[in-house]
């Protein structure tokens, strides 16, 4: 005989239970989703950034000057690089960024530029699983945390940043979100682990890392804990300023940057002293306030609620006060690490305001609206390609054996930076061959080479000089020290000659 009342009872506790798995079921899908889009974007970015060394996008500056520095210390010249002005130095004396030692393994197994391309892709992509564990904790729901983690890697600053030159500052995008993860999480010896790592990854970033320090102390109350964090960070930094780049560089690379303000950090606080209208319309002036303004629009400046983003406070300066107003374009470098404090500040603020009109998806449509405007997504703003041309240099840089000291333009200078001297055109040096495009006219200003202090670095690094090309390679034509070996739409490969005089 057969219990009908058991049945129904058996039935609707199963009933119950797939009620109370599909919202498990659903936790689980939005872990797997975060998870899997990080992957899938790394992987699109990776393909698109390597598509772009295919065909001659990339440069000299920065991929080249990178890609030499690995080569050169994977072949026992520890972090050597060509200058802009033709002698070989320590990339110390440029920036303090020695993590790029880490991939010195992988170029063992992978010796080519594209290693550094996918290795920076793949930091900007991790940086998303910190971000999204934040957001877990503390908003509303994983829908909510997943939207602010896929905001962050559709923002201009990230997938320009993607898709452009290599940094070593990249690194410092994923480790700074993990250090933000770990204060929050209480997780010291982690915390320890993964900031020592980040000043590693550029001089500033030490003060960064003590600023946020001080921030946890504000939070947690933890002043002891705080105190060491801070002395620690301040230490890194005044040593890299200090000993290493003063030591590597003799005097400060960034001197140019502050022209008009006293042209260093100290001449820069004495100039807020003696003339602080100097300093406020530098910050304030029109290019920084968009910059700026574009830096925080993916997050509808949401950041700026939060305590964290204090911990930003000292890359902001170097931005806002720098003469080169690229430095806060969308797509420089040097705000890459204002990014996780950004996106950070903003969860800590949505937590805050659950009630507010501003949502999680408001972010990722503020974001992915500032990437089509401002980003790579924007086809208007994407350089275009000759095929025929990228034809006529690839034959080029062919023709340099691996082991000749080469002269080449930036574009090219690239796909041949895995050597130990490669000079920017028109430096020459001990070349033995050139490489020129004349269509690349974006060429070191000699004028300041003859002046400047050091490995300083001018607040323009090649400006666009079609004047000094033509210059220059009538000069190689008629030279009896070179010869031609090759030339097509505009590219041309010179040897030296044994029987010039």
């Amino acid at each position: 005989m057969v219990d009908v009342t058991s049945g129904e009872a058996t039935a609707a506790g199963r009933a119950r239970w797939f009620e109370l798995r599909r919202p498990i079921a659903w936790v689980r899908n939005v872990d797997v989703l975060v998870y899997t889009g990080t992957f899938i974007w790394g992987a699109l970015f990776a393909a698109a950034v390597l598509l772009e060394q295919h065909f001659f996008v990339l440069r000299r500056y920065d991929l080249g000057n990178f890609t030499q520095a690995v080569w050169s210390t994977a072949h026992g010249h520890f972090l050597q690089v060509t200058e802009v002005g033709g002698a070989n130095v320590s990339r110390l004396g440029i920036h303090v960024d020695p993590i790029i030692v880490g991939l010195v393994p992988l170029w063992w197994i992978w010796s080519s530029p594209d290693l550094l391309l996918v290795a920076k892709v793949v930091a900007l992509a991790l940086g998303a699983l910190p971000l999204y564990w934040l957001g877990r904790k503390h908003l509303a729901s994983r829908r909510d945390a997943a939207f602010v983690a896929a905001a962050y890697l559709v923002c201009p600053a990230v997938t320009w940043s993607a898709l452009g030159e290599f940094d070593a500052i990249a690194f410092a995008v994923p480790l700074l979100l993990l250090a933000v993860w770990f204060l929050d999480e209480d997780r010291l010896w982690a915390f320890a682990a993964v900031a020592a790592l980040a000043v590693l990854c550029q001089e500033q970033v030490g003060l960064i890392v003590a600023c946020l320090g001080a921030v946890y102390g504000f939070r947690s109350r933890r002043w002891r804990a705080s105190a060491l964090i801070v002395i620690c960070g301040l230490a890194a930094t005044v040593v890299d300023l200090q000993v290493v780049l003063a030591h590597f560089s003799n005097g400060s690379p960034y001197n140019a940057r502050f022209a008009g303000l006293g042209g260093s950090a100290s001449g820069v606080l004495s100039t807020s002293v003696a003339h602080p209208l100097q300093v406020v319309a530098r910050v304030f002036s029109p290019l920084h306030f968009l910059g700026l303004g574009l830096l925080l629009a993916p997050v509808l400046a949401l950041c700026l609620r939060s305590a964290v983003m204090w911990a930003a406070a000292p890359q902001l300066a170097f931005v806002l006060l720098s003469a080169r107003v690229g430095d806060i374009a969308p797509g420089s470098q040097n705000i890459l690490a204002i990014v996780p404090f950004v996106f950070a500040g903003a969860v800590y603020a949505l937590s805050r305001s659950p009630r507010s009109r501003l949502r999680p998806e408001h972010i990722l449509v503020a974001s992915l609206g500032c990437c089509l405007f401002m980003g790579p997504l924007n086809p208007v703003l994407f350089p275009s390609v000759s095929l025929r041309h990228v034809a006529a240099e690839r034959r080029a840089v062919a023709l340099v054996p691996r082991t000749a000291a080469v002269s080449v333009t930036n574009h090219l200078g690239s796909h041949l930076a895995a050597r130990r001297y490669l000079y920017v055109f028109p430096v020459i040096g001990r070349a033995t061959w050139v490489v020129v495009d004349k269509q690349d006219q974006d060429l070191p200003d000699m004028r300041w080479l003859r002046t400047r202090h050091g490995t300083e670095v001018g607040v323009v690094d090649l400006p666009t000089q079609p004047a000094l090309m033509r210059r220059e390679l009538l000069k190689l034509e008629r030279s009896p020290r070179w010869r031609r070996v090759f030339s097509s739409d505009g590219v041309s490969v010179f040897r030296r000659s044994h029987h010039g005089s």
